[in-house]
């Protein structure tokens, strides 16, 4: 396996991670016990990339004295942009977890003769200058849709990009976008 690049952080591999990935892989699952392990594994991965956005330092008072501690971004201030239709699994799990999250949407669609991966649909919040970005997909196998989504979204100004997928096949992956 390829060196993992810095600014890529991998879910630690656990016990719970290794049964979850399992039943999800185990072609005799119950579809209950392939839809509970598939959300947890999604807020597993959820948990690990918004424990990556930036924080603020705030003091509060507890009632023991006061706490240094921080502040993560207001749920409002974040946008999950959905690779549809796989990424929607992982959109509801979002949705339950940060329920003022913005969303977006984008269908993207592998060209038969090119092989190249091509951006058939974008809808996104209207004002996505400075907030943090969850890209979700779900099916990360060469990676060219989450490079298609994200040249598509690179054209604004983004604070902060988190991928948050599960890798589905050993092949290479597609190059950064610039």
């Amino acid at each position: 396996m390829a060196a993992v690049p810095p600014t890529t952080t991998v879910l630690r591999e656990t016990p719970l991670v290794r049964a979850l990935h399992s039943a999800i892989r185990n072609k005799d699952s119950s579809r209950r016990t392939f839809v509970t392990s598939a959300d947890r594994l999604v807020q597993m991965l959820l948990e690990e990339a918004l424990g990556l956005l930036p924080v603020t330092p705030v003091t509060i008072a507890t009632p023991c004295g006061s706490y240094e501690g921080v502040s993560l971004p207001e749920e409002s201030s974040l946008v999950a942009v959905s690779i549809m239709r796989a990424a929607d699994c992982m959109l509801g799990v979002c949705r339950k977890m940060l329920p003022a999250v913005a969303v977006g949407k984008v269908l993207i669609q592998r060209d038969e003769a090119t092989a190249l991966p091509s951006l058939l649909y974008a809808k996104l919040p209207l004002r996505l200058d400075g907030r943090p970005l969850l890209l979700l997909d779900p099916m990360l196998a060469t990676g060219g849709s989450a490079v298609a989504a994200l040249t598509r979204s690179l054209t604004l100004t983004l604070t902060l990009t988190l991928t948050c997928s599960i890798r589905c096949s050993p092949r290479e992956t597609a190059p950064s976008p610039p």
